[in-house]
């Protein structure tokens, strides 16, 4: 593999980090270049050397390396509660609309 295309897949996958929030240290980077590592090595094994290849192999390990943080999401409603509409009474008869 030449510099430009390990330069491109470094390039890739650092802006898939950063774009996640991660924040980048001297250990993450090395992380990154040992993740690298391995893609380059599982898809030579192959007999694949294309850019392509070695991109999808490091997305395909990139949660073993850089496991990504869980969100607790919140509940989208209030639980729903078995209730009545409760229709009003008629001011003048005291009866409930909608009944005859």
């Amino acid at each position: 593999m030449d510099d430009m295309a390990f330069q491109d897949i470094f390039n890739r996958l650092y802006g898939y980090l950063r774009e996640s929030d991660v924040t980048m240290t001297s250990d993450r980077f090395r992380q990154l270049l040992l993740l690298i590592d391995d893609a380059i090595e599982s898809v030579s094994q192959r007999g694949d050397d294309a850019t392509s290849a070695v991109l999808d192999a490091a997305m395909d390990r990139m949660e073993d390396y850089f496991p990504a943080t869980r969100v607790a999401l919140a509940e989208v409603s209030p639980p729903l509660k078995r209730g009545s509409i409760g229709y009003a009474r008629s001011p003048a008869t005291g009866e409930q609309r909608g009944s005859h």
